[in-house]
């Protein structure tokens, strides 16, 4: 279904987009403005977007800046660090109304000694916001596995992750939260195998967990946490296994879940010599904190990003047969307001519009698309949230959300 929509009415409402610049980055292009991304995050303002040609890039940091970096549609940015090394992609302390997004990046990261996180969101009092993103990690060697994680979020007050998919390593958490408010949309997280740290004697590490929250909040829809596999007993040495991971660990903070595929880990063999087998972790190890279940399945949403002015923006809506499905689109978030009765979160900021693109199929699924005007502006980020009505009781669910960025068509590459 094409549709047409109200998009000048919210850039119209919208002044300081009009100042946002877009800086394209390639590690082989001589005709962009930045070989690497640092650069171009160093040389941006507030509001600025950054847009990632194919290629691999260092390790960045956003610290209290108002950004998008986001990968162009199709291509593969990976952003390559390799430890020792506080995180490989950082994001730390924006101020209240700020927002920084992240799309489409590809994150290896990995370690030989010390702590390493793939990405590290620290004392945020503005919004968060990273989706279509894959996180891999790897160890080449066995030592240095006391402080792993893949995403690790703290003190940070709104964190939005949608559609996002980390494999964590050796005895690693793939999501770790510490005095945070983190919202999870669709994507995988699975923990590290154990592991040992290959010295004399020998330190053993169960298995990572899927996620872990020590303080805060956690509202995951339509997501996967899968535990860690323990670590198998050595043959040679008789040295035991190691437990599997959880698949949600909650320590402290609130817990609250819909729809959500939670494994354990499984513990690792016992082998030759005659020890049991490890421990299996949990699918949600409560050892604390408060945990909410919905019933209802969640329903999502996803668009192509970013989308350059003349090209088509894609709505893929995913929900129950006979649903009619809007949309709320804004240029601007706000710290999520969860709705029980919605079984979901306000997340919009004002203004904010409305747009009905029509009835859930068969099948369970929606494909709305709409060609993109130009605006007369070189890029800006637009952030929607769908509602699923059901007929005739009126009862309204929120799905997942995506956020776009828009480019004028002269960067197009």
């Amino acid at each position: 279904m094409h549709l047409s929509t109200p998009l000048v009415a919210l850039l119209l409402s919208s002044a300081p987009l009009a100042q946002s610049v877009a800086w394209v980055v390639s590690p082989s292009d001589p005709t962009a403005d930045f070989p690497d991304i640092q650069s171009a995050i160093d040389a941006a303002a507030n509001g600025d977007s950054v847009i990632l040609r194919s290629g691999s890039y260092d390790n960045f940091e956003i610290d209290g800046k108002a950004l998008t970096v986001v990968a162009d549609d199709g291509v593969t940015a990976n952003v390559l660090g390799f430890g020792p090394g506080d995180a490989f992609v950082r994001v730390v302390n924006l101020s209240l109304g700020q927002t920084v997004v992240l799309r489409g990046l590809h994150v290896i990261s990995g370690q030989v000694f010390g702590s390493t996180v793939a990405v590290r969101l620290a004392d945020n009092a503005g919004t968060v916001w990273i989706e279509d993103t894959t996180i891999g990690m790897f160890n080449p060697f066995s030592q240095g596995v006391d402080d792993l994680h893949g995403i690790r979020v703290e003190n940070s007050d709104s964190v939005l992750l949608v559609d996002c998919d980390v494999d964590a390593h050796r005895a690693s958490e793939a999501l770790s939260i510490d005095d945070s408010t983190v919202y999870v949309y669709g994507g995988r997280y699975e923990g590290g195998t154990g592991a040992t740290n290959g010295a004399f004697p020998a330190v053993y590490h169960d298995a990572g967990h899927g996620a872990r929250l020590d303080g805060g909040a956690l509202l995951a829809f339509g997501a996967d946490f899968i535990g860690g596999r323990g670590l198998d007993a050595n043959p040679f040495i008789c040295d035991p296994p190691t437990a599997g991971g959880d698949g949600v660990r909650l320590m402290d903070g609130g817990f609250t879940e819909l729809d959500l595929l939670v494994a354990a880990g499984a513990g690792g063999s016992g082998g030759p010599c005659g020890q049991p087998d490890g421990a299996s972790g949990l699918p949600v190890n409560e050892l604390g904190g408060t945990r909410s279940t919905f019933g209802s399945h969640a329903r999502s949403l996803s668009m192509n990003s970013p989308v350059y002015v003349g090209d088509t923006l894609t709505h893929t809506f995913t929900g129950s047969p006979g649903e009619v499905v809007f949309t709320v689109y804004a240029a601007s978030l706000v710290p999520p307001t969860f709705a029980p009765q919605y079984a979901g979160p306000a997340i919009l900021g004002n203004p904010h519009f409305f747009l009905k693109h029509g009835v859930v199929g068969a099948g369970g699924t929606l494909v709305t698309s709409l060609v993109v005007p130009d605006f007369g502006l070189e890029a800006f980020s637009v952030f929607f949230q769908p509602l699923f009505v059901t007929t005739p009781s009126l009862e309204i669910r929120i799905g997942g959300p995506s956020a776009t960025t828009v480019i004028a068509s002269s960067f197009a590459p």
